[in-house]
């Protein structure tokens, strides 16, 4: 018999990998070779194994709070890049910068008032339920 995954104990490891790659963005096929098995059976899990396809979706949320954290570091970054900029000693770099912060820096105003209002509107909703 082959060894469970611990927190999908339904999951073989094959299985597990073929869920690795397919959330990863791989096809089936190398998915399949990357798990070391055919296309069919890995389209067979994805077509009959409800905790597979699960955890393909698990997965993909897990790489994409990754990639969304680094996103939000690389920004903080480039933020302290532009404030840098500001004190460049060529006029047109420092207008650049200043017009790229306050740009930005009313998109992520608004988008947080968004997000503030769209979250006092589910919560009302919820109340109304």
């Amino acid at each position: 018999m082959a060894t469970r995954n611990r927190n999908y104990p339904e999951l073989t490891p094959a299985q597990e990998a073929a869920a690795v790659a397919l959330a990863a963005g791989s096809t089936i096929e190398d998915a399949a070779r990357k798990c070391g098995r055919a296309a069919v059976t890995v389209k067979m899990w994805r077509r009959e194994n409800p905790r597979f396809n699960e955890r393909v979706v698990e997965l993909r949320a897990e790489m994409t709070a990754r990639t969304v954290g680094l996103l939000c570091e690389g920004m903080t970054y480039a933020a302290m890049v532009l404030r840098t900029l500001l004190t460049s000693g060529t006029e047109s770099i420092k207008l650049r910068a200043a017009e790229a912060l306050l740009n930005h820096g009313l998109r992520v105003r608004e988008a947080s008032e968004f997000e503030a209002r769209l979250a006092a509107l589910e919560a009302k909703k919820g109340k109304q339920s």
